[in-house]
């Protein structure tokens, strides 16, 4: 009994949250009616019943077909007549807070009801705004025309205290379910475009074959290094390593295995700098390393250790083994001396490198 009872509400919630057969119709704005439609049956049901009983046969005969437009409305929404759904939506919701002011009273909260048949017009987004504008004004109008023939009536009665918490209290179900469903859908939106934001930065800011920042990122972080390096009085070393000999790779084994080359040597760099600063592909087979709150000293240790991995480092690529080397340059920041002049120092250093043999770190 219970697997069926389970298996029932699995169903029902299969259902409810099936999309519309049109690719251009929302699904939330779906999901909306249904869960509306199905709590103003039971309104309808329960208010006509008292209705019954106190008399006002009109009324609650009225909420009888009124039941039937929403099953019709809800059916809507499976059928690629969503915006039909929203329209029946809305005029349901009007026929119930005229009739109830008419027949209970202006304090029975059924402005209520047609506050949010109004709301839900503008959570359409394909209707045109004359559209809406115009039902709101025939929907005032006809609150208005309302008003006059309840004035008009011999024998006004006293508001039903029933009537009035069992309104608020449908109505405020009914803000909420209609709230969530499009705080879900703007909540959901918003995180697709920030998602879509963060990868379009992180393509702007990222070398596309290494995936290590770009020379454009590594760029801005040294402005912001030296824009606060005099009030931080922290160390900053920087240094420039080339892959010794990277033409020869590419000629005898192809672009394809510089490329390889290129992605295995970042791998390396940036799984070392994790803790330690900022590693860039500064340019072709050159990278940029800034090593935060170190002097040269220690960070001359760090390259060594790094030039040591590159050098023990057996590339594979198709079959073929082989070993490479690294040089690189290496230069402390000053008071009296930013990043570009920092930079400059380091990539002259490299130079010397090349020139003395090459795999070494020269400081």
């Amino acid at each position: 009994g219970v697997f069926f009872v389970m298996d029932f509400f699995e169903r029902i919630k299969k259902s409810f949250l099936s999309a519309t057969k049109s690719e251009d119709e929302s699904d939330t704005l779906a999901y909306m009616l249904r869960g509306s439609g199905l709590l103003m049956i039971l309104y309808s049901i329960v208010l006509s019943a008292y209705c019954f009983i106190t008399g006002k046969t009109a009324f609650a005969g009225t909420l009888v077909v009124l039941i039937l437009a929403f099953i019709i409305m809800i059916s809507y929404t499976y059928g690629g007549r969503l915006m039909v759904a929203m329209h029946v939506y809305h005029l349901t919701l009007l026929v119930i807070g005229l009739m109830g002011i008419y027949y209970f009273s202006p304090h029975s909260n059924y402005y209520f009801f047609i506050s949010i048949g109004i709301l839900a017009l503008f959570f359409n987004t394909t209707s045109a705004r004359q559209t809406k504008i115009l039902y709101v004004l025939f929907d005032f109008f006809m609150t208005f025309v309302v008003l006059v023939l309840f004035n008009r009536r011999e024998n006004v009665e006293d508001v039903s205290y029933f009537v009035l918490y069992f309104n608020m209290l449908m109505t405020t179900l009914l803000v909420i379910i209609n709230g969530a469903a499009f705080s879900f859908k703007f909540a959901k939106t918003e995180s697709k475009l920030y998602q879509y934001a963060q990868k379009l930065k992180k393509m702007a800011d990222s070398d596309p074959l290494t995936g290590l920042m770009n020379r454009r990122n590594i760029t801005g972080i040294l402005e912001e290094i030296e824009s606060g390096y005099e009030s931080s009085n922290n160390l900053v070393s920087i240094a420039i390593g080339d892959i010794d000999f990277f033409k020869k790779v590419n000629d005898t084994y192809g672009h394809d295995c510089g490329d390889y080359v290129l992605k295995k040597i970042s791998y390396i760099f940036e799984h070392y700098m994790i803790d330690k600063g900022y590693v860039a592909r500064w340019g072709g087979e050159e990278f940029l390393f800034v090593f935060k709150n170190m002097n040269a000293d220690h960070a001359y240790v760090c390259l060594e250790e790094l030039r040591h991995s590159v050098e023990k480092y057996n590339f594979v690529y198709e079959g073929t083994g082989f070993k490479l080397t690294m040089t690189f340059g290496l230069d402390e920041m000053s008071s009296t001396m930013g990043t570009d002049e920092t930079i400059n120092n380091a990539d002259k250093k490299l130079y010397m490198g090349k020139e003395s043999g090459r795999n070494r770190v020269v400081y």
